[in-house]
């Protein structure tokens, strides 16, 4: 399981008075891809195509059916390094980068 990879740059220079912070991602809505979910090696960029990197992180995606009984559950999408919307994996934890306002 890949554990560690390079941090990234931030998106950009951040504009005066602010500067980048590294934060852990929220652990309801993200977490690292078992070993189960990492043999399939198909990252969900999107809807349509599928790359075929090592899945590393996995996020929460709800649905909802819409019968005479409404039901709501849960699925993992699955992602690569390269397609998970800017956030990254050190020392086991996802993390991204917030705009943070200088005191």
């Amino acid at each position: 399981m890949t554990t560690t990879v390079q941090r990234p740059e931030p998106p950009h220079t951040p504009p005066d008075g602010f500067h980048w912070e590294a934060i852990e991602t929220d652990r309801d809505k993200w977490r690292l891809a078992t070993w189960h979910e990492q043999r399939y090696r198909v990252c969900r960029n999107s809807p349509v195509h599928k790359c075929a990197n090592m899945v590393t992180m996995a996020t929460a995606r709800t649905a909802t059916s819409h019968g005479p009984v409404p039901k709501t559950w849960v699925r993992w999408w699955l992602y690569c390094d390269e397609h998970a919307y800017g956030r990254w994996i050190e020392h086991t934890r996802i993390l991204q980068w917030r705009l943070v306002a200088d005191v």
